[in-house]
């Protein structure tokens, strides 16, 4: 018998003994009136008695359909309360009265406890389970919580009829007519299984699984716990998007989202970069910022990812088209994605390269300037050995066939020798000057022992003077104008090498006024800027053409033909790069050029102390002159001869060695490059046996020493090939001077 019919029978019963009780209750009434009606026809001759009867019957009337009412309202509560407990199968439903004593209850009672539901009707509630906080306090405890929530949830440990125990949830309430109460037990064997392994593998989370499972437990909570969840869940999300939009927009990288071949979203620096708004971008094809000769490549790499689900080289370096149509170098990546059958998103993150290309232009620059000075330096060192013979040789033949002082040579054929050698020593010395010129290749790092504090504005001015004859003069015997125009600000002076940067302001004057054959005007334009010195050089010429505009600093390149050496340039850039400096280029065809110099400025002046020369006094040495190359050697020994100096000569550092040993010198020379022994070796040998003897290096390489490695060196004099006979006398005289300090310390 299910606890359903069971208790209809006891509302059946209930209802028979109802209307039994009314019957006798109006049987005895009627009595009871006939009574009264008797005793007032008897004692009273009003009339009262008669209604009085009529409202008693009425009373009677009412009561009896009340009490119908009130017996059909509870049969319909029971059984919709039956229908409630019989709809939930997984939990346990229990109805108790006052003293919990179990009056109705579902069949989940077997499953759970084993016991059927006549077994357990009209049982104390004590029967299925005992509370594991089971004192007086806990009672109260939720007793007060019935009084004031209506509810109480809590745990317990289940007793099934077999002895097992299993744990349990407890969600108590009130009865609507306070006369005992409705429990929901739930056998939690499951979720206490689960949350024993949540504590094992999260020990670290156990208060979030403490609290999340008391969220859990509270059932009539449970909806708007899921209601708050979602509104959170909603709010992290709306955050996230807020955050990744951010993430996009104010990125450092241009982004661009591709969707089904149309853009979908830009961010500014996307914009910043191509020139376009997002509108005009939004819904037009990706191939507007690329140029044609990219796409295949772009559609090689969607196609192997749709082939594979996998893409090889993700990263490229590439060109963007901007809205006016000019490129720029980028670096772009992708992002493939699939989203649905037909639809893939493409996110692309590109960054401005410019700056690094530029950097990247200097860098092989520099490394084009690096191996080609040490290939320079080489030939230059060959170069000098043979200017050296050259040039010695030339100037010993003018000095022995020069006539004296106030005599004009009358022999025609001694005259036309004089002219030759002249044209041969200014070739000679034109050369020297283009060894010179290819040895600044050579120098890879700042040379500043001879830098000096200078004035940017003056040396233009010298430049300007220098070549005046060209710009002015020549330029005007052949009806051609050229305007020089100076805009020179007050500028604070740098440090450098006057003549050096004189030097570069001839090539670009030079340079301007080869673009401008039939005249214009050249502007020389000085100015500060944050640390720098600034210089403009702009011409109204020609201009450069893009195409040779990136090999104008390359040594050897040139547009003029076989009348330029192509190094005025590259020799320019290599000094200001000395300087610590940059220059660069800014040309449009037909219109002109304009060079751009920016060297530091001096952080402190230097105070110019002024060096008092004594004049030296002329002395005659005994001379060791040692060098591989005859024909240095044998013009060293002439010049030195014909001064009237006693000189000895050797072919090797060890021969030199050997005669410096047996033999008394007061002035070495010894070249710096040799077989076996070099000049370096050569002078340590030497200061080994006599270290009051001063010694001349002689060099063909571009080798500066300061004052501190010459000393640790065993060097006390340079003298660069070529050399001139002037050069070398007074080398010597410079020489004694030292050897007689040398002599007196």
């Amino acid at each position: 018998m299910t606890s359903r019919t069971k208790n209809r029978e006891l509302l059946n019963l209930s209802l028979v003994l109802i209307i039994t009780i009314i019957l006798t209750l109006f049987s005895l009434s009627i009595d009871f009136i006939d009574r009264i009606h008797k005793y007032l026809s008897v004692y009273s001759t009003l009339p009262i008695s008669e209604l009085l009867i009529k409202v008693l019957f009425i009373w009677l009337v009412l009561t009896l359909w009340v009490t119908y009412r009130r017996w059909r309202e509870a049969e319909t509560r029971q059984r919709e309360l039956e229908d409630i407990i019989s709809s939930i199968n997984a939990d346990i439903l229990v109805v108790v009265d006052r003293d919990r004593n179990i009056i109705m209850c579902n069949a989940s009672v077997k499953r759970v406890f084993g016991y059927e539901v006549n077994e357990v009707i009209n049982r104390k509630i004590d029967l299925l389970y005992y509370d594991i906080n089971s004192d007086a306090s806990n009672s109260n405890k939720i007793a007060d919580t019935l009084t004031r929530d209506g509810f109480s949830v809590g745990l317990a440990t289940g007793k099934k009829k077999n002895g097992d125990t299993i744990p349990l949830e407890i969600i108590t309430g009130n009865r609507s007519d306070q006369n005992g109460a409705v429990l929901l037990l739930r056998d939690i064997t499951e979720r206490k299984r689960v949350e024993e392994a949540l504590l094992k593998a999260h020990e670290g989370m156990e208060q979030q699984v403490k609290n999340r499972t008391a969220e859990l437990v509270k059932a009539n909570e449970q909806l708007k716990l899921q209601i708050v969840e979602r509104k959170q869940a909603e709010e992290a999300l709306k955050r996230s998007e807020e955050r990744y939009h951010d993430l996009i927009e104010f990125a450092n990288a241009g982004i661009i989202t591709v969707e089904n071949e149309k853009i979908i979203q830009v961010n500014r620096k996307a914009e910043e970069f191509y020139g376009y708004l997002r509108d005009e971008l939004i819904g037009q094809s990706p191939r507007i910022l690329t140029p044609e000769q990219y796409w295949k490549n772009h559609s090689e790499v969607l196609n192997e990812y749709l082939r594979s689900g996998n893409v090889g080289k993700m990263l490229f370096e590439e060109e963007g088209t901007q809205k006016d149509g000019s490129l720029f170098p980028i670096e772009i990546s992708f992002s493939l994605s699939e989203r649905g059958e037909n639809s893939i998103t493409i996110i692309a993150v590109m960054r401005d390269i410019t700056e690094r290309k530029k950097m990247e232009e200097k860098f092989i620059q520099s490394e084009k300037l690096s191996a080609l000075g040490e290939l320079a330096g080489g030939v230059a060192h060959d170069f000098n050995n043979m200017l050296a013979a050259i040039l010695g040789r030339v100037q010993l033949l003018r000095m022995h066939n020069s006539p004296l002082p106030g005599v004009r040579e009358k022999r025609k054929s001694v005259r036309e020798l004089q002219k030759g050698l002249e044209i041969i020593e200014k070739a000679a010395m034109d050369g020297a000057e283009t060894v010179r010129r290819i040895q600044e290749f050579s120098r890879r790092s700042p040379d500043d022992k001879d830098f000096t504090q200078v004035d940017i504005n003056e040396l233009i001015n010298n430049a300007l003077e220098f070549t005046r004859m060209r710009w002015k003069d020549k330029a005007e015997s052949k009806g051609i104008k050229i305007v020089i125009k100076k805009e020179f600000s007050s500028i604070p002076p740098t440090i450098g090498s006057g003549a050096e940067l004189r030097e570069v302001f001839t090539n670009l004057l030079n340079n301007a006024l080869d673009a401008m054959p039939h005249g214009g005007r050249i502007t020389f334009k000085t100015f500060k800027e944050d640390n720098y010195i600034c210089v403009a050089v702009k011409d109204t010429g020609s201009g450069i053409p893009k195409a040779v505009r990136e090999k104008i600093f390359d040594p050897f390149f040139t547009t003029r033909g076989p009348q330029s050496t192509g190094l005025g340039l590259s020799v320019s850039y290599g000094i200001i790069s000395r300087h610590r400096g940059a220059i660069t280029v800014d040309s449009i065809e037909g219109e002109g050029t304009t060079f751009t110099i920016k060297l530091p400025i001096l952080a402190k002046a230097i105070k110019e102390e002024k060096i008092e020369f004594k004049p030296v006094q002329k002395r005659k040495a005994r001379i060791l002159v040692i060098d591989d190359e005859e024909g240095v050697r044998n013009v060293l020994n002439d010049i030195l001869t014909d001064a009237g100096h006693e000189v000895e000569i050797a072919g090797d550092g060890i021969q030199g060695i050997e005669l410096f040993e047996r033999k008394e010198f007061d002035l070495v020379f010894t070249d710096l490059g040799m077989p076996v022994v070099s000049g370096w070796q050569v002078a340590e040998r030497i200061k080994g046996i006599n270290r009051k003897v001063p010694i001349a290096l002689i060099t063909g390489w571009n080798v500066d020493l300061k004052e501190s490695e010459m000393t640790s060196s065993c060097i006390d004099l340079i003298i660069k090939k070529p050399f001139a006979v002037d050069q070398v006398l007074r080398l010597v005289q410079e020489g004694m001077e030292l050897r007689e300090r040398f002599k007196a310390a």
